[in-house]
């Protein structure tokens, strides 16, 4: 359990996280900050600017277009962060405990394939989040620095959690925890300038999101106003949804792991000073999302950043109560259990016959499938992108309603068709298209347009457009099938003779 022992597991999970990344079609979410990275801004609707950037690095702005270097960034950055959990524990307590951190981080879902494969905001943000919480472990912790050297990794701090908040806001509970510990054990931090300055340092990252936030109407912070809102009453069932999904994000071995090791039986090894650190690293988000949960849907993976410090915490107690051979049985189960999921989801997806949504008529056919959201976009968009050609109607934009299906539709079939993809709707609806959308030189008035839907997203375009064009007639209904059985249909319309008033 050295660093040799390290650089296998590193190099081992690289390997593993870049075969799937290579393989796994991409998710509706990673199409759609793609498109983040080929209209770079300097803030989005959704999300700070990081993403978008990150993947026009990797692709060498687009000269790689392939599922491999849009998720590159995380595959590499999963090797620091690894490191970083490493490190952690290994400075709290010893390199053992370091390495079953490192393991069980690896061995989770969120670690590992959230945050280490996915081309998705969190990848950079937990990267961030790492070094950040090793920094607040040397700085409350750690005996290796000098008093004047710890206060001087409080800047380092302000800054290394301003970059995690340009990858997500919710960065900013770093802040909170930071301030929150302080409060209770380190009250002369409060005195010293390196502790403003580290605040001051973090709120510069602030300013491009305010700077595009008052040009746009502060925008995406309305957005996630209405997220963050109690109007919908109050709803403890969608609290037990949220626990089970962080229990199924973690894995349910290393949920377990942390629910015995650092929560039940920490207070009988783990110094009360190095434990209160660890789990103020974590609560503020957590409960933060659970009382979310309460009001409004949330998704579990909002506070997976937050379990990494109780992943130390667990590790950091097992080194000390249990035989290594014990030890084993934890971290080879959980990544086992992990393998057998990513296996049996790949299967599901790529082999699974026919759809395990609806098939009751084929207006909606295989709505509510998730597994469609990686499946057969590539194919049926060179189906649909050849027909076109043959139609001549390449020259026709085409709307979309959502951003989802919009962004898979720009990726897999307006790129190989040659068509201007423009997704039509409130900026609720289309998010960030509505500034893709200006950038493409705004909605066109011609007189025809096209309408793409596959059935598991269907709307049906009268409704939508129907009050700016006289016509709107099926073409064509394009079938997909898995395992030889069908999944759904993918319907083009063409929409025809617009009337006078236009959106």
């Amino acid at each position: 359990m050295n660093a040799r022992s390290l650089v296998v597991l590193c190099f081992v999970t690289f390997l593993v996280r870049g075969t799937i990344a290579a393989l796994l079609p991409l998710g509706n979410d990673e199409v759609y900050y793609i498109m983040y990275a080929r209209f770079p801004d300097f803030h989005y609707y959704d999300h700070p600017l990081l993403i978008g950037w990150a993947i026009k690095l990797s692709t060498w702005n687009f000269k790689f277009q392939h599922p491999f270097f849009y998720r590159l960034p995380a595959i590499l950055l999963s090797i620091p962060t690894t490191v970083f959990v490493y490190k952690i524990a290994s400075v709290i307590r010893k390199p053992k405990a370091g390495w079953v951190a490192a393991c069980m981080f690896s061995a989770s879902f969120y670690g590992s394939v959230i945050a280490g494969v996915f081309a998705m905001p969190d990848s950079i943000m937990v990267f961030f989040w790492t070094f950040s919480l090793l920094i607040a472990t040397h700085i409350f912790i750690s005996d290796k620095y000098r008093p004047e050297d710890k206060n001087e990794l409080i800047l380092w701090f302000g800054l290394v959690v301003g970059l995690a908040a340009l990858a997500k806001i919710h960065a900013v509970f770093l802040w909170i925890s930071f301030i929150g510990f302080a409060i209770f054990r380190k009250r002369e931090l409060f005195k010293k300038w390196e502790f403003w300055v580290g605040l001051g340092v973090t709120s510069l990252a602030f300013l491009p999101i305010l700077l595009w936030n008052f040009q746009n109407d502060w925008v995406h912070f309305n957005f996630y106003a209405s997220r963050v809102g109690t109007q919908s009453g109050f709803h403890p069932d969608l609290l037990l949804r949220e626990l089970l999904g962080e229990l199924g994000y973690q894995g349910p071995i290393v949920f377990l792991f942390i629910l015995i090791f650092g929560i039940c039986r920490s207070h009988t090894i783990v110094k009360r000073n190095e434990k209160f650190f660890l789990i103020w690293m974590a609560v503020p988000l957590i409960f933060f999302i659970w009382a979310l949960s309460l009001f409004r849907e949330t998704l579990p993976h909002w506070s997976g950043p937050a379990y990494i410090s109780l992943i130390v915490l667990s590790s950091i107690t097992v080194v000390d109560i249990l035989q290594v051979k014990k030890i084993w049985l934890w971290v080879w189960g959980s990544f086992s259990f992990m393998l057998i999921v990513l296996i049996s989801g790949m299967m599901l997806i790529f082999y699974y016959p026919g759809t395990i949504g609806s098939k009751q008529n084929n207006s909606n056919y295989g709505s509510g499938d998730f597994t469609l959201d990686m499946y057969g976009w590539e194919k049926s968009g060179k189906q649909i992108a050849a027909y076109i050609e043959s139609q001549h109607l390449k020259t026709l934009p085409i709307y979309s309603h959502q951003w989802f299906p919009a962004a898979h539709l720009d990726e897999y079939l307006s790129r190989k068709s040659g068509n201007v993809l423009f997704a039509v709707g409130s900026v609720e609806q289309i998010h960030q298209y509505k500034w893709i959308n200006a950038r493409r030189g705004g909605l066109p008035l011609s007189d025809s347009a096209l309408f793409v839907v596959p059935t598991n997203y269907f709307r049906d375009p009268v409704q939508l457009y129907g009050d700016t064009f006289y016509s709107i007639q099926l073409l064509k209904k394009f079938p997909q099938y898995r395992g030889g059985r069908l999944t759904r249909f993918f319907n083009l319309y063409l929409m025809s003779q617009r009337k006078r008033h236009s959106f």
